[in-house]
């Protein structure tokens, strides 16, 4: 934690010596509302915070001359240091910042559905529904600023869709980084936190088709339909992944990594509902199969 001390009065020898400067994303677009600190050279003692205005535009008004470490920051982007040195009487150093927004990646996936049909001759609704407490343990290993944190999410929520490929509901886990404006290709990145993510992934082609065994197969005359559903119920676990992929680029360099983290969902309890409905359009009768796969993956396809 580091200490705050009295802001001196600007000198009148000093002619208000200042540090000023925008704080723009990687668009160059203003960052209303940043944090911006002013520390000493050594970075231990706080001597002033303010916020940006609308234009990203912060300022220090500061009594003496010096070199001093200025840091910006804000939720949902990566944090930059740079130092900057106040010149003689009346003078004023600059102090800009370029901040990439956090980079959110997939940890783990809640629910797919993948459906496999003949235009023309089948039409598929897919839902789902969530009701679910479930934790999500991170461990980051990136020196110095890794941290192992679990996340407990209480979940509720459904969804819906038509003559779609795929259904896919994610886990997503977002890294943040620390980087000094001299060196912008080598920040510290860590993953800062996991959150649910109601991904509609509607065009993934199934990556397998129908089973010899197992599965449940029917047949629907013209104008019928038919649904089946799985819930799956009280505690159950969810797919690890191994590694977490960062790409940023930081002040026009890029970068990019995979951390040595790994997140996993663990302890699911509650419930999740699954169905595929499918109505036969054609003027004949259709054989189709569904088949659950492992604990969270359902497939349908169109047999004849």
């Amino acid at each position: 934690m580091v200490a705050a001390i009295a802001v001196p009065p600007v000198s009148a020898s000093l002619g208000g010596s200042k540090i000023n400067g925008y704080v723009r994303d990687n668009s160059s677009n203003p960052i209303s509302l940043a944090t911006v600190r002013m520390y000493t050279q050594d970075g231990r003692t706080l001597l002033q915070t303010t916020t940006t205005d609308s234009r990203g535009w912060y300022q220090f008004d500061w009594g003496s001359t010096g070199i001093f470490l200025i840091w910006a920051g804000k939720a949902a982007y990566w944090e930059e240091k740079q130092y900057t040195t106040i010149p003689g009487s009346g003078g004023t150093a600059r102090g800009d910042f370029k901040l990439p927004s956090e980079d959110c990646t997939k940890g783990a996936n809640l629910g797919l559905m993948f459906a496999t049909w003949t235009s023309g001759q089948s039409s598929v609704d897919y839902s789902y529904s969530f009701t679910l407490n479930a934790e999500t343990l991170v461990d980051g290993y990136s020196i110095p600023s890794g941290k192992t944190f679990a996340v407990m999410n209480g979940v509720t929520t459904s969804h819906t869709a038509t003559n779609v490929r795929s259904q896919i509901w994610q886990r997503l886990v977002c890294t943040h980084g620390i980087f000094w404006k001299t060196d912008p290709s080598n920040p510290s990145v860590f993953v800062n936190s996991a959150t649910n993510y109601y991904n509609t992934i509607s065009t993934k082609v199934d990556y397998m088709g129908p089973p010899s065994s197992g599965g449940t197969i029917w047949t629907v005359n013209p104008s019928e339909s038919h649904t089946l559903s799985y819930t799956s119920g009280y505690k159950f676990g969810l797919r690890t992944e191994l590694g977490v992929d960062v790409s940023a680029s930081i002040e026009g360099v890029g970068f990019g990594t995979k951390l040595a983290s790994f997140v996993y969902d663990q302890q699911i309890t509650g419930s999740r509902t699954m169905s595929i409905t499918v109505t036969n359009t054609d003027t004949v009768t259709h054989t189709y199969m569904w088949y659950f796969e492992g604990q969270n993956i359902v497939h349908f396809w169109q047999l004849s």
